[in-house]
């Protein structure tokens, strides 16, 4: 949806580490890209930093069903309490300080 209504769809220039994109439109493209590249493996670093709630609860949608028999990490500071998520490490200097 998002790829669709750049100006030109899948062949709109978004420039050199997409510069013309805000930051959430950057981390959806990277998502994009994830989901199209098919990874047993995916890592989430800070997802929900740059995007709205809407674009956030589709984020944790995908980990919930589309990614469920994947890999998936997600680094973030708030804790993200979705059924998909079997465990969850919190760190603190460096070192696991707590396992839920």
């Amino acid at each position: 949806e998002f790829i669709m209504n750049l100006e030109k769809g899948f062949e709109t220039m978004i420039g050199e580490r997409g510069v013309r994109l805000s930051g959430g439109e950057r981390q959806k493209l990277s998502i994009a890209r994830a989901i199209l590249k098919d990874s047993d493996l995916i890592i989430f670093d800070e997802v929900a930093t740059h995007l709205d709630s809407e674009s956030e609860g589709r984020i944790e949608k995908l980990v919930d069903e589309d990614f469920k028999n994947k890999t998936c990490i997600i680094i973030s500071h708030r804790i993200w309490k979705s059924p998909g998520i079997q465990r969850i490490y919190i760190m603190k200097d460096g070192k696991i300080d707590d396992i839920y």
